[in-house]
């Protein structure tokens, strides 16, 4: 049930990170519109490309951290659970 989860999540990820990937290249593919009408278009590609690649580095490290965090959670309910047994029994 729990890796069902994960992977819901990871497919979300992969979703978002598709639809802001396939914008980013529609701008790139653009460029000609652009540079006809702005001069600065190498920088508005940087920028894009650069954009792209933070918010999904960001997504992934957010996702790595949240599952970190309920592993810990898990383990600690765990100790705790066992440590109220070990107190019943003695």
């Amino acid at each position: 049930m729990k890796t069902d989860n994960k992977f819901k999540v990871l497919k979300m990820m992969a979703i978002v990170l598709f639809i802001v990937f396939i914008i980013s290249i529609i701008a790139l593919i653009l460029g000609d519109f652009f540079a006809a009408n702005i001069d600065v278009i190498g920088i508005r590609i940087a920028v894009l490309i650069v954009s792209f690649a933070s918010f999904g580095s960001s997504t992934l490290f957010s996702l790595l951290v949240y599952t970190h965090n309920k592993t810990v959670s898990t383990i600690n309910d765990d100790s705790n659970q066992r440590a109220e047994l070990f107190r019943e029994l003695q």
